[in-house]
């Protein structure tokens, strides 16, 4: 019912009572006549308010004697609890109850909530953005000479935990509820043991326990953020107003009868009828009062609980920046000033737990028995003395007083501070690990004034050496880290209400992305838990390690995504001042540009950001480009500079500035300024470009991603350099992947391709981390760099791989060019580094290789146009490798005559021994010199030596093992010794001989025979095609070939000229091994060029071995 409509309605009850007086009759009949309507409508928001409070019968009996806004208070109780038809007289028949709850009840709900706009605690239709917490407190936290606390340890429960505990105790005010929850106790022995157990502290508990109320769909601001002094004021008040209204009564029956005093109405008596309708009147009036008021206030419950015995109470509510109600509310911290007696919980009444018909009947009553009673009270004071309305008025001005002096703690605001969007609990948590700067020591301080402070200084150490990152670890290392506890704290909040941060996304992104990870590269680790560590700052604290952990469940990695989104949340917090104090650094009064640089930094979705990817080297950034799939065309290099015109020049805040190389994080507000330039693309790098760190160059790339992104990858990349240094084994699998198809060069332009490495980063891309170029450019430079990633001559080995299949094809051309490639690719390496060593290497075998395929061609008189293209390609690479440095060269002939095969070109002199550079670079090492020796000091040598640990099977430049070189030069001795030590009889060296090759080839039969029984291969090929059958017959060596075949040996196998070992031995003219394998050789075969056996022998002048085929 409107305003409106009630004071018409009353308006026409007083017009049956309109009579004409005198003198105070007159004044008070005029008076009453004239104000009982508006004191029935009046103080309609006051009684509104004091109901919004009311939780038991003495509030009820307050709100009933003298009472004011009774239309309120009836039309109230319908909007509560009345019936349909009884809501729909009022109007409020399409009225949700969430509109009386937000009006008239103490409660709040999912529909219905308590929300601080900046002055003051309001209340509104919808979801709460607010969060409580209960600060429970241990009296005997240590503290400091002020009062405050020290350090102490911060732990989480709920409010049902907290009561068990006995940190918080239920308080009753109804006699029947204690009176049944004393009968209880006296049932359960469990809890009066608990209870009896309060009183006594548990030393393991934290001395600051978080609480939450689960149940609460909504905190109740109103109800504590003042002291609740227990329900005794509220009844003395009750009796006090009972007293008052019987008081008025009963003046009004002595005015009305008492022979002394039997006051005049008009002159005349009192009318007979006047004292029983007032008396009967206010009785029924105030009847219906406490029934209305009851049926308002029993659809609330109510909880209230105080602290335990050595524990006080503190209030906090954390609310977040929401729209509410169409109605914007920023975020705040809300705390009561001092500590509370007293805290309280109220909610509606479950429709399931409400009486509804029982309510309806005593809203019918409340509201017919209260307007009866105001009838017949008011025909009843028009026909008392003056005095008795003027009595009945002074009563309800009484009463006014008093309800508001009881609830006058409404009128006491609690303390609050203005709070950055999105990091209500990073703050929160901040002011507990700092316990001197809680919220409830803090003094009031203007809104400007918090604004413009520093957030806080907890945040991850970005930037620097690599050093400052750790191994994955099996235990944690955290200790008394102050920058631990704070995280730790906001991880322990952020459960309590399911807290979600702003980087929550992120967070759960980059926990998917950890464990993609660990899944790939510690698949098979028996580990069953790691831990991994960021440094961080805290407070005036020096950098500490904040442990983050994961564990191995079920056969696959988990990572916390609560501890990242804790970190990250705190990270961003601690920047949340600069990052929002750039956008404000304009003043109004600042002249206009001319050019659009406002109005695009206002339109960008993010700033401008630099992600440094390390210190510049010529590896990293040749990784970068042969791994990533667009060759790294993002990557650019930096340098600081104080140049202010230089067009290159790029200004980025030192707080986005982030990754390795460079420390950022303790940069004041303001710009840096860097000098960037593109790197050059791989097929024109330089050798003369030094290394970053002496010119503080660093690689990097600039992007305008949101920061919240941006700090994850960088975290990412951190734990990269974790595992990075965690892993014992490079990651191999590597691939050429052609970029282009077409042309001559096409085979120059390609990738690597890991497969693994591709294959983690296509599902590390799915989780929503970033592109994938972002996620190779947080994979690849810490496996750079740590030298886990397929080290640069890696690329050796795959050109290496392509030009065999051209010589396995025989394209001798072909497979020459990959060679002249690789080796002028490596020339930006140092001239004696492995890579360019083993490039040369590579380029004078195949050198050799081709002038034996010269020879050869030459000898069997292949035609002039086959020969003509093997001399063109001899002669590039005759005159490649006079660049080639001299001493390498000097060195890998005066190792060719090591192996047992001189050199015969003239491409170099033999140089020094001075010039040897085998134990650095070459890896010939002293177990190579002494198998090559058929001394029998030398065997004892390599006794000891193999005794002390060294490798039987270690490989030279030509992946010669021991064992090589003792099958070429070596002792019988020297060589079962190497096999009793387990050497490899099938180990390839860059020809893909094995140890029979050189054995066949030198005739030497018992090692021969040593070397079939421990099982070597009988058929294997070299990249000429030779097999141990082929070395032993162009050598003459018939019994080594007698015990081959008899081992089992291919009769009829083919090199790739297509030479069986009968063609060869026929054209070697050697007659008795022709003569031997005569008998079971197919007599049919022919060469590449159809030549037969008799063809070969007679091409070679053997005239003994034609007339024997003949």
């Amino acid at each position: 019912m409107s305003v409106a409509e009630n004071r018409r309605f009353l308006l026409a009850l007083s017009f049956a009572g309109c009579a004409a007086a005198d003198s105070g009759d007159d004044f008070s009949n005029n008076l009453f006549s004239d104000l009982a309507p508006l004191l029935a409508l009046f103080g309609e928001r006051v009684i509104m308010q004091f109901m919004s409070q009311s939780m038991g019968w003495a509030d009820n009996f307050i709100l009933a004697m003298a009472p004011l806004g009774i239309i309120t208070v009836i039309v109230s109780a319908i909007r509560v609890s009345g019936p349909s038809w009884l809501r729909a007289i009022i109007g409020r028949s399409r009225e949700n109850l969430a509109v009386a709850e937000a009006e008239l009840m103490s409660s709040t709900s999912k529909e219905v909530c308590e929300v601080w706009n900046g002055h003051e605690v309001v209340r509104c239709m919808g979801l709460s953005p607010v969060s409580e917490f209960i600060c429970l407190i241990s009296t005997d936290t240590p503290s400091t000479g002020n009062g405050r606390p020290v350090d102490t340890t911060v732990g989480t429960v709920s409010v049902g935990k907290a009561v068990e505990r006995g940190y918080l105790e239920e308080f009753e005010t109804n006699l029947w509820d204690g009176i049944k929850r004393m009968i209880h106790r006296k049932h359960s022995p469990g809890d009066l043991n608990a209870e009896q157990g309060q009183g006594t502290r548990d030393p393991s508990a934290p001395q600051i326990i978080i609480a939450s109320n689960m149940v609460a769909d909504a905190p109740n601001i109103a109800l504590n953020s003042h002291n609740q002094l227990g329900r005794g004021e509220l009844l003395v008040v009750a009796v006090i107003g009972t007293i008052l209204q019987l008081g008025v009564l009963t003046y009004s029956g002595f005015a009305t009868y008492y022979p002394s005093l039997r006051l005049a109405k008009d002159g005349g008596p009192v009318a007979d009828y006047a004292f029983p309708c007032t008396a009967a009147g206010t009785l029924t009036l105030v009847a219906g009062m406490l029934i209305c008021s009851h049926v308002v206030e029993s659809s609330t419950e109510e909880k209230r609980y105080k602290p335990g015995r050595g524990k006080e109470i503190r209030m906090v509510w954390l609310q977040r920046a929401e729209t509410v109600s169409d109605q914007v509310f920023n975020s705040f911290a809300v705390f009561a000033s001092d500590k509370r007696a007293l805290i309280m919980t109220s909610h509606r009444v479950p429709e399931e737990s409400r009486q509804g018909t029982i309510l309806a009947l005593k809203t019918v009553l409340g509201a017919v028995v209260g307007l009866c009673g105001f009838v017949v009270q008011f025909i009843g004071l028009r026909g008392m003395h003056w005095s008795a309305s003027v009595a009945q008025l002074g009563a309800v001005l009484v009463m006014t007083g008093l309800r508001a002096w009881v609830r006058r703690g409404l009128a006491e605001p609690p303390r609050y501070h203005p709070l950055s969007r999105g990091f209500e609990l990073e703050w929160f948590a901040i002011k507990l690990g700092d316990l001197n700067n809680a919220p409830w020591w803090d003094t009031p301080e203007p809104e400007s004034k918090v604004k413009n402070c520093k957030n806080s200084n907890w945040g991850i150490m970005t930037g620097g050496s690599p050093e400052i990152h750790e191994k994955l670890r099996q235990t944690s290392k955290n200790g008394t880290s102050k920058a631990y506890t704070v995280m730790k704290i906001r991880i322990d909040l952020g459960q309590l209400y399911d807290w979600r941060g702003p980087a929550s996304a992120e967070a759960i992104s980059l926990a998917r992305a950890i464990e993609v990870t660990m899944n790939a590269l510690f698949a098979s680790s028996p580990t069953a838990s790691f831990v991994w560590s960021l440094k961080a700052h805290s407070a005036e604290s020096n950098a500490q390690s904040v442990s983050l952990h994961l564990k191995q469940q079920n056969g696959s990695w988990k990572a916390s995504a609560e501890e990242i989104e804790a970190a990250l949340s705190l990270w961003l917090f601690s920047v949340s001042d600069q990052e929002q104090g750039q956008n404000q650094q304009v003043s109004p009064g600042t002249p206009r540009s001319e050019d659009d640089a406002r109005f695009r930094a206002k339109g960008s979705p993010a700033k401008r950001s630099l992600r440094l990817l390390g210190s510049y080297t010529q590896r990293l950034r040749r990784h970068l480009q042969l791994l990533m799939p667009d060759g790294a065309a993002r990557v650019i290099e930096v340098q600081t500079t104080t140049q202010l015109d230089d067009s290159s020049r790029i200004q980025v805040e030192p707080h986005r500035v982030v990754g390795s190389g460079y420390s950022a994080t303790h940069h004041p507000v303001g710009y840096r300024i860097w000098k960037s330039s593109p790197t050059p693309p791989k097929d024109k790098l330089d050798k003369h470009v030094g290394e970053g760190e002496a010119r503080n160059l660093f690689l990097a790339t600039e992007s305008h991603i949101p920061l919240n992104l941006l700090y994850a990858q960088d975290m990412f990349s951190a734990f990269m350099w974790a595992v990075a240094k965690t892993l014992t084994h490079h990651i191999k699998g590597a691939d050429i992947q052609p970029n282009d198809t077409r042309g001559i060069d096409a085979w120059r332009s390609f990738t690597l391709r890991i497969d693994s490495l591709s294959k983690m980063a296509r599902e590390i891309q799915s989780t929503g981390f970033g592109n994938l170029e972002d996620v190779y450019l947080s994979i690849i430079p810490p496996l750079s760099v740590e030298h886990k990633l397929l080290q640069s001559d890696t690329i050796i080995d795959l050109a290496r791989e392509h030009a065999r299949r051209q010589e396995k094809l025989g394209h001798w051309t072909e497979a020459g060019l990959v060679y002249l490639w690789l080796f002028q690719t490596v020339k930006i390496f140092p001239e004696q580094s492995r890579i360019a060593t083993r490039a040369t290497a590579e380029l004078t075998e195949y050198l050799r290789l081709v002038t034996a395929v010269i020879e050869l061609r030459k000898a069997q008189q292949y035609e002039e146009r086959d020969i003509r293209d093997l001399k063109e390609l001899k002669s590039k690479l005759d005159e490649k490798l006079e660049t080639a440095d001299r001493a390498i060269l000097s060195s890998l002939i005066r190792l060719y005559e090591a192996q047992g095969r001189p050199w015969n070109g003239d491409l170099v002199g033999l140089g020094s021994a001075e010039d040897t550079i085998y134990s650095k670079v070459f890896n010939f090492k002293e177990l190579h010199r002494l198998a090559q020796s058929s001394d029998w000091k030398d065997t004892e040598a390599i006794k000891g030596a193999l005794r002390d640990g060294e490798d039987v099977n270690v490989t030279d430049i030509y992946n010669w093992t021991p064992l090589h070189y003792a099958a070429a030069k070596g002792s019988t001795e020297t060589a079962v010794e190497l096999l009793k030590r387990r050497a490899d009889v099938n180990a390839r060296n860059a020809l893909e001989w094995t140890p029979l090759h050189y054995a066949c080839q030198a005739g030497k039969a018992r090692i021969v025979q040593n070397l079939i029984r421990e099982g070597a291969e009988l058929d294997v090929h070299g990249r000429d095609g030779l097999a141990p059958l082929h070395c032993a017959t162009m050598n003459g060596h018939l019994q080594v070939v007698k015990r081959l075949i008899e081992a089992g040996a291919a009769l009829d196998v083919l090199d790739t000229s297509g030479n069986t070992p009968l063609l060869w031995a026929a054209y070697k003219g050697h007659r008795g091994i022709v003569e031997y394998l005569w008998q079971d050789a197919n007599k049919k075969l022919r060469d590449h060029n159809g030549r037969t056996a008799l063809h070969l022998a007679a091409i070679a002048g053997m005239a003994e071995v034609v007339s024997q085929l003949v």
